[in-house]
């Protein structure tokens, strides 16, 4: 366990992403007690898990999809890499360094940036789908309004939602928000993208447009781990698939070489091309 003054800082030369053992387990029941007689009777409460020691290794430059039925974990395994949910215990690292450790100041340094997508758009509803998108550089203060816009609407330019850059998220569709969602995470040109179910509210056309997009940013050396049911276009493009069922992974395949029904890998190695020069913050 690091304190932090002994934290060490960010490091390239680390996978961009390390879980360790990771377990997670959240406590059900009712909160409420069970009357009887004349005084309320605590409530019987179940302490359930989620994550079920998850080994993981993503390198830098890869492209991971997480993959699996409903209530596998996997959403709850992108939220303890966003610092959203507590590990009940193991150890969660991004670049080397214990993800509830993180300090914003990485967020602004080139080979540490980190873009988020979530399951639902989480759009402000008081900005509009530009103003949404420019939040994308929020720690780029050398940036003038001016370039950040005009970066802003390149990147919608990209996702054919530039037309919508004035409307508020009120007025955009399910398909639309989500778009300005992935906008806004790509806007800031991230070296790490956590995107959960970023396809689920697409049609084809732009289901295959955004594949499209993930590609070339991880050719240039981002590195995606990416959680979806929809796995048209991603397998031939991404890196591996990480099979999870029941809070654990059961197969880590490269995308060459789908598991059948009867493998069952604990780990892939992978021999990646060093897209990023390596370096180390202070």
């Amino acid at each position: 366990m690091f304190s932090r003054q002994s934290l060490p800082s960010p490091n390239l030369s680390k996978p961009a992403l390390l879980l360790q053992d990771a377990k997670v387990r959240i406590v059900s029941g009712a909160t409420s007690g069970i009357l009887s007689g004349w005084f309320s009777a605590p409530a019987a409460q179940e302490s359930v898990s989620v994550l079920n020691g998850i080994n993981l290794s993503v390198p830098t430059g890869a492209w991971y999809m997480l993959v699996g039925p409903s209530g596998c974990g996997k959403s709850t395994l992108l939220s303890v890499l966003n610092n959203l949910t507590p590990l009940s215990s193991g150890q969660a690292l991004k670049f080397g360094v214990p993800v509830d450790c993180w300090c914003r100041k990485w967020e602004c340094c080139p080979g540490t940036r980190t873009g988020t997508v979530f399951q639902t758009p989480a759009l402000f509803e008081q900005l509009t789908a530009l103003e949404n998108v420019c939040m994308g550089f929020e720690c780029r203060e050398k940036c003038t309004l001016q370039e950040k816009q005009q970066k802003a609407l390149s990147v919608m330019e990209e996702l054919a939602i530039a037309q919508f850059a004035n409307r508020y998220p009120s007025e955009l569709s399910g398909g639309q928000q989500q778009r300005v969602s992935i906008a806004r995470a790509l806007a800031g040109d991230p070296d790490l993208l956590l995107m959960d179910e970023p396809l689920s509210a697409l049609d084809e056309a732009n289901v295959q447009t955004v594949n499209e997009i993930l590609l070339a940013r991880q050719q240039s050396g981002t590195t995606i781990l990416m959680a979806s049911h929809r796995l048209d276009g991603c397998l031939e493009a991404c890196t591996a698939r990480v099979d999870m069922k029941d809070g654990r992974v059961t197969a880590i395949s490269a995308c060459n070489h789908l598991p059948s029904a009867t493998e069952n890998l604990d780990a892939v190695a992978f021999n990646l091309p060093n897209t990023r020069n390596e370096r180390v913050w202070n």
